[in-house]
């Protein structure tokens, strides 16, 4: 399988959680034979400083494509969006999506790599980001999304409730993460709802990622299921899925 990481900053010198999992994820799954690519950026910080050069590199058996930022981050961007961020609403559309190129990275040749490398999955992680929510719209069908949430109100704003419905996989880390995610964003992280009543979806489901050895068999309980994937949000097995209440 070809598969395709997107996220805003990749290496071993940097710090966070969400960059250190997209590091341990890759690597891991290129030992099991895949081909794994990373799209990022070539900063350091979420200032989107431009300081590692824009290359293609292997690092540990996973290619590496580093992208320019088109722009850094808006001086001042927490100041200036104090209250979307408080309270995840926007005056409207376009400044949501002002909000989005504000935070960066905007990068340069985004949408051009993706269809060159033309990948079996996309995996975007996280989800606040730009890179991230143009690699759902890019191919939704070929798309898995890790949202790494943490509770934040700008979560609940238009910009991330309109993309997530587009993940063909949702893949939290933890039960918490969908827990806090089904309260944001209920009828998305929920079957579909037709005239008010769960439908059943056979081409999406949610699952957790808690290991890369073996298979994940988890009870989704939003879901009233069971199943059985693997790290990659790719199907392995399902019993019966009946989503109706």
């Amino acid at each position: 399988m070809h598969i395709a990481f997107v996220t805003p900053r990749y290496g071993q010198a940097i710090v966070g959680g969400a960059e250190a999992a997209v590091r341990s994820y890759a690597t891991r799954i290129a030992l099991k034979g895949h081909k794994v690519e990373v799209i990022t950026s070539t900063s350091t910080t979420l200032e989107w400083d431009d300081t590692i050069p824009a290359t293609t590199s292997l690092e540990d058996g996973v290619i590496v494509h580093r992208l320019p930022p088109l722009h850094p981050r808006l001086p001042h961007f927490s100041a200036s969006y104090a209250k979307a961020l408080a309270t995840g609403r926007f005056y409207d559309r376009g400044t949501a999506d002002q909000f989005l190129l504000d935070q960066g990275p905007v990068l340069s040749g985004f949408a051009e790599l993706l269809d060159r490398l033309n990948p079996d999955r996309v995996v975007s992680y996280p989800l606040l980001y730009w890179p991230n929510l143009q690699a759902l719209i890019w191919n939704p069908r070929r798309s898995v999304l890790h949202p790494a949430a943490h509770p934040e109100a700008i979560l609940s704003s238009s910009i991330y409730s309109d993309a997530v419905p587009l993940a063909r996989r949702i893949v939290f880390q933890t039960k918490a993460e969908q827990e806090l995610l089904n309260v944001v964003w209920l009828e998305v992280v929920e079957c579909p709802r037709v005239n008010g009543r769960l439908v059943e979806d056979r081409n999406r489901f949610v699952v957790h990622a808690l290991s890369l050895d073996e298979p994940l068999f988890r009870r989704q309980d939003r879901y009233r299921t069971w199943e059985v994937v693997d790290i990659r949000g790719r199907y392995t097995e399902r019993s019966a899925s009946r989503c109706s209440r």
